[in-house]
């Protein structure tokens, strides 16, 4: 039996008021050098190709720069390198074919172009698909974004902010057209599918951009924000849902990506995605380029369950954690380093097991006030998914025990992307999470209180 121990606090969790600084270690930080042909690709001349299909959400709408010939009168697809094809592509040293639009509708992926007179070489002149059959002998992963547009997204953000109509009394109106939208997004996973037989089809739900709690700076009112935040959105979501289910293709689910980083959860400026913005509408409620990071991670995470393993050693997977949390690396040798950083003292158990014992950072004390409530029987701590660097750990294992806990405190897990469970750690602030009889690759995360009374993310995957 093989047990993996955790002798120190990884990273912090992200509170309210903690900005968000995390991404993968290849992820774009800027435009790509060249501006030739192969400006929308990190790395063209890949075995590994992925086509990246669908609207905004896709394109990367939200962020503060796009791609030259995208953002033009002839062609308004919005297509950046900080959105989450883009850096999906460049943590994997992938081919893209990135071809999403802003504003597409299920029609411009299927058979109508959307900006006709797109500048020469710029997608957008010819139904999406053409591209995935263009490039259908070399796909292997279509991403696809679709069907937010066709259910009005848009056009009930602009009429419940502009106070164009009191949106949630339309709720009826607005909810009617997703019956046909499923049959529809069926039919064009089909199409897709059919269009590059060789490739995999994942299909994105939509993020949830609002959090629980209404807010002024939502600029919505109450009625308004839990209509889009309690039914339409959600209701939007399991169509989609529905539609991957009717043709059997993989779904990854986005709707808790921004958990914490929601409008109404932190401040505005702090938020993943955009509030609405004036004159520039089409930005509003669209991921920016830190909730682009975030989807990538949940991406990113799918793939390697669904077999797709990351490039090797040199090129490993890492992780720009928040300050004083430590940098993940990779040591196939000595198993996982988390490597201390120039303030953070390293702590370490006596007698760890061998082959398996990480070392760890403990982080610096934050600024702000954690999130955890305290009662008599110890700290607790809301179950939320929170992003934080995955520690690569040997396939063996079956079973993660956490020592750094504060005693008795709650510790929320769970297996891959199955539901939060809630346990106790000991006197002693250990708590023991099983992981046998399960698959693998195998995703594992954990939320606790440390000693100090910080929350804590911790996150693992179990592979080869």
């Amino acid at each position: 039996m093989r047990r993996f121990w955790i002798v120190a606090i990884v990273v912090v969790s992200l509170v309210a008021g903690i900005a968000l600084k995390v991404g993968f270690d290849r992820l774009v930080n800027g435009p790509p050098a060249d501006v030739g042909d192969v400006r929308l690709s990190p790395n063209p001349d890949s075995d590994l190709t992925i086509v990246a299909v669908g609207d905004s959400f896709m394109s990367g709408e939200g962020a503060a720069s796009f791609f030259e010939g995208t953002n033009e009168n002839g062609n308004g697809c919005r297509r950046t390198w900080t959105a989450y094809p883009y850096q999906v592509a460049t943590n994997y040293s992938a081919d893209l074919k990135f071809v999403a639009c802003s504003g597409a509708l299920v029609r411009h992926v299927e058979s109508d172009g959307q900006f006709p007179e797109s500048p020469a070489g710029i997608a957008g002149a010819v139904p999406q698909i053409d591209h995935v059959v263009s490039a259908a002998e070399d796909a292997d992963i279509v991403l696809l974004s679709i069907g937010g547009n066709d259910a009005g997204f848009g056009d009930i953000v602009k009429s419940c902010v502009l106070g164009l109509s009191p949106c949630d009394h339309d709720r009826d109106r607005w909810l009617a057209p997703l019956a046909d939208l499923e049959v529809s997004l069926a039919a064009l996973y089909a199409k897709i599918a059919d269009a590059a037989p060789q490739a995999r089809l994942f299909v994105m739900t939509y993020p949830q951009p609002l959090g629980p709690n209404w807010c002024h700076s939502s600029l919505l009112d109450r009625d308004e924000f839990e209509f889009l935040s309690e039914e339409f959105i959600p209701a939007l979501n399991d169509t989609i849902t529905r539609a991957t289910a009717r043709q059997q293709v993989q779904v990854i689910d986005l709707a808790n990506s921004f958990a914490g980083l929601r409008l109404c959860e932190v401040i505005p400026q702090k938020a993943a995605l955009n509030r609405v913005e004036l004159p520039r509408r089409h930005n509003s409620f669209h991921p920016n380029e830190v909730g682009h990071t975030l989807i990538t991670s949940m991406v990113v995470r799918h793939l390697l369950l669904a077999g797709y393993a990351l490039p090797p050693t040199n090129d490993a997977t890492s992780v720009t954690a928040p300050p004083d949390a430590g940098t993940l690396t990779d040591d196939q040798d000595s198993g996982t380093t988390i490597a201390p950083s120039a303030t953070a003292p390293t702590a370490t158990e006596p007698s760890p097991p061998q082959d398996t014992a990480p070392t760890a950072t403990e982080p610096t004390p934050q600024d702000t006030a954690p999130s955890a409530t305290f009662v008599e029987e110890g700290p607790s701590v809301d179950c939320v998914a929170q992003l934080a660097p995955q520690i690569r750990i040997d396939a063996r294992t079956t079973s993660i025990r956490i020592t750094e806990s504060a005693p008795r405190s709650e510790v929320c897990y769970r297996i891959a992307d199955g539901d939060w469970i809630v346990t106790v750690a000991d006197g002693d602030g250990i708590v023991d999470i099983p992981v046998e009889n399960t698959n693998r690759p195998l995703a594992v995360d954990a939320v606790f209180v440390d000693r100090t009374g910080n929350p804590a993310t911790l996150s693992f995957l179990l592979s080869e």
